[in-house]
């Protein structure tokens, strides 16, 4: 992506943030900024912003995979959809996977990438995504830090 197009399109993420709902406790940040982003500002950009925002900014070939990627997770982390669609979510990630490596090249294709394609596994074992999943924890420091309460996260034993 050019310097360019990727400024615009951190503009365009940034903005969004003032039509995010107050439930969304981070705000998303620039594509700069992209290795101190947390995991709840990738998943405002999987799900909410990156579908609206890349295919504003990216050429129809390297936009048309990316919904592949969020139609798959939005089904794992669905109680009701990741059951009776798991089997296509998975179809959908290899797919995605398989088209990254031939569009970005395999030197690209890290371990966070690859492993995708093992998430299926994980929604059958375990459930929907929400079951297995970070953001609560860290949901938790976010709303404790902002009222100045440094009390202890509870444990993974008392969430569940």
């Amino acid at each position: 992506m050019s310097h360019s197009l990727q400024s615009k399109t951190s503009d365009c993420l940034v903005q969004s943030s003032s039509h995010f709902p107050s439930e969304f406790l981070r705000k998303m940040h620039s594509l700069a900024e992209v290795d101190r982003w947390k995991a709840t500002e990738f998943r405002s950009f999987l799900l909410y912003c990156g579908p609206v925002v890349l295919k504003s900014h990216l050429c129809k070939d390297l936009y048309e995979d990316f919904p592949c990627l969020f139609v798959s997770v939005y089904i794992f982390l669905s109680p009701t959809l990741c059951t009776a669609l798991c089997d296509s979510a998975e179809q959908l990630l290899l797919y995605f996977v398989g088209k990254f490596k031939t569009i970005c090249g395999s030197e690209h294709l890290l371990y966070s990438v690859r492993s995708l394609v093992h998430l299926a596994d994980d929604v059958r074992h375990f459930g929907p995504l929400e079951n297995v999943s970070a953001f609560p924890i860290e949901s938790y420091h976010h709303s404790h830090r902002m009222r100045g309460n440094r009390h202890r996260p509870p444990s993974s034993t008392e969430q569940a």
